[in-house]
């Protein structure tokens, strides 16, 4: 199994993904993002088996783990936009009435 020679963009983001030992033969696949949860589910089996067989051990068992994401939460629509604005500049309100603006455009 050569992840990282074939494998689609989402397999290569879980073959980079970190590794934590837990309990007896468990391993925990840390993911970036909770978008990877679905396409790890869909390879866990054949990666777990690939382990196993390789390993030789059919205890071996991988959960996935997101990790939580450092930093500011990112906004994404005009309205997030402007609210994030609003709570630094609060009289950006005052200048949006007086213009008579709307905040989503």
């Amino acid at each position: 199994m050569q992840l990282k020679q074939s494998g689609s963009p989402i397999e290569l983001l879980i073959a980079n993904a970190g590794l934590e030992l837990g309990e007896g033969a468990s391993i925990q696949v840390v993911l970036n993002s909770s978008l990877q949860e679905e396409p790890f589910e869909r390879l866990k089996p054949r990666l777990q088996q690939y382990l196993r067989q390789t390993l030789q051990n059919s205890q071996i068992s991988l959960h996935p783990q997101v990790a939580e994401e450092a930093g500011p939460r990112k906004l994404y629509t005009n309205s997030e936009k402007f609210q994030h604005l609003l709570e630094r500049y609060p009289l950006l309100q005052e200048l949006k009435e007086k213009l008579g603006l709307e905040a989503d455009f």
